[in-house]
């Protein structure tokens, strides 16, 4: 087993801020580097980050020589962004990294995997949180967790190094046994709900239960569960319906980082979702409409910034 005692991250936003409080925490502000091009370096060191009222003085590199390679690398960028990141990552990586992905989706463990090697790549998943990040402030409730897993042999070992460092850390985490099937529940959460909200410009709360939205949010999963099942991977009607369960307690306010990206007039993960689906769908012979009025709406939106 490998012992982590120092990490990356690529990309300071809502999810990387969020789990890097507690590595920081733990670690302390010495052992803990969020990599960044020299222009965001100075930028993010001129605006520490508050993370539910506390502030993070956190450290920033823009080149290996400023620290070292690490352990443990984590890629929190936007999958638009993945190739930018990559090329930020590599010179930190060494033969032993371990790298994990908390991007939505299902396809970016497979571009890491074909640039650094499949052995140190764990697929991940971070799920179940609502985080709101705002000028220099970021706010979760609730915080989530990340969902890791060994999808072959070739990962027990990196998979038992998490588990002893995320516990060290505090940080909420789960394993699963079955983490490509995670990866399609986060996927069909996605596709439903970030999606309606982005669409029809709205919070969290109009998708709860009994509210106007709910049922086209399900019925937009359950396309996605459709395209699933084609291909193997047996999401159930139970599935569904735990994997929306979550979105009871979040706050009614508050918003997926879709809906951000589109207030803030950003380019989307379209690509990884309804984008994904689509084109899948068609191939497979599988019916998507709520995710064909989705792309086509999202599209639209983002030409008309």
């Amino acid at each position: 087993m490998k012992n982590i005692k120092t990490v990356g991250i690529v990309g300071r936003g809502a999810i990387g801020v969020n789990f890097a409080t507690f590595i920081y925490d733990y670690l302390g502000k010495d052992k803990l580097v969020f990599i960044a091009d020299e222009q965001r370096k100075e930028r993010y060191q001129a605006n520490p980050v508050i993370y539910n009222g506390k502030s993070y003085d956190f450290k920033y590199v823009s080149s290996v020589s400023e620290f070292q390679q690490v352990d443990l690398l984590i890629l929190a960028t936007k999958y638009t962004a993945i190739k930018a990141a990559m090329e930020e990552m590599k010179p930190f990586i060494k033969s032993n990294t371990i790298i994990i992905s908390t991007l939505n989706g299902v396809i970016s463990e497979d571009d890491l995997r074909q640039a650094f090697g499949r052995e140190k790549v764990v697929r991940c998943i971070a799920r179940a949180m609502a985080i709101v990040y705002q000028g220099n402030t970021v706010t979760a409730d609730p915080v989530g967790e990340l969902v890791i897993g060994a999808e072959q042999p070739i990962d027990e070992e990196n998979v038992a190094s998490l588990r002893a460092f995320f516990t060290a850390c505090h940080l909420p985490f789960v394993e699963s046994d079955h983490i490509l099937l995670e990866s399609w529940h986060k996927l069909m959460f996605n596709c439903g709900v970030n999606q309606t909200c982005a669409v029809f410009n709205i919070p969290y709360g109009q998708l709860k239960p009994g509210m106007p939205y709910r049922e086209k949010t399900i019925a937009t999963m359950k396309e996605v569960q459709a395209v699933a099942n084609k291909l193997g991977i047996p999401i159930t009607d139970q599935d569904v319906e735990n994997t929306i369960a979550p979105l009871t307690n979040f706050n009614s306010e508050s918003m997926p980082s879709m809906r951000q990206d589109v207030l803030a007039k950003r380019k989307t993960e379209l690509q990884l979702f309804a984008g994904y689906i689509v084109p899948l769908a068609k191939k497979l012979g599988i019916s998507v409409p709520n995710n064909e009025e989705y792309l086509a709406k999202i599209q639209e939106i983002e030409a008309n910034y």
